[in-house]
């Protein structure tokens, strides 16, 4: 199973993004504790790429964020992705 889900660069859309991750992977058997977890990397992710991924000035509205979700057996890959500019955390 593979699929993928977006949402806009906006703080208020993460619970949304959970949500729908975890009903994906609820409907997919996976455990409620690999949930809670998969739950706690993409809130990070996605709060650390909206607060810290800079877009240049740009309105962050008109970028997306997004988690591919691939699982196959026993194996779970999640990839997360965003519009945002590259980032070296080493420099900071």
């Amino acid at each position: 199973m593979q699929m993928r889900l977006s949402i806009p660069r906006e703080h208020a859309r993460v619970d949304d993004l959970n949500a729908s991750l975890e009903a994906v992977l609820a409907n997919n058997g996976v455990s409620r504790a690999i949930q809670c977890d998969v739950r706690l990397i993409v809130e990070e992710l996605a709060s650390n790429a909206i607060a810290y991924g800079g877009v240049d000035g740009k309105d962050v509205g008109q970028y997306e964020l997004s988690v591919n979700i691939a699982i196959a057996g026993d194996l779970l890959t999640l990839e997360f992705r965003d519009q945002g500019a590259p980032s070296d955390p080493l420099s900071a």
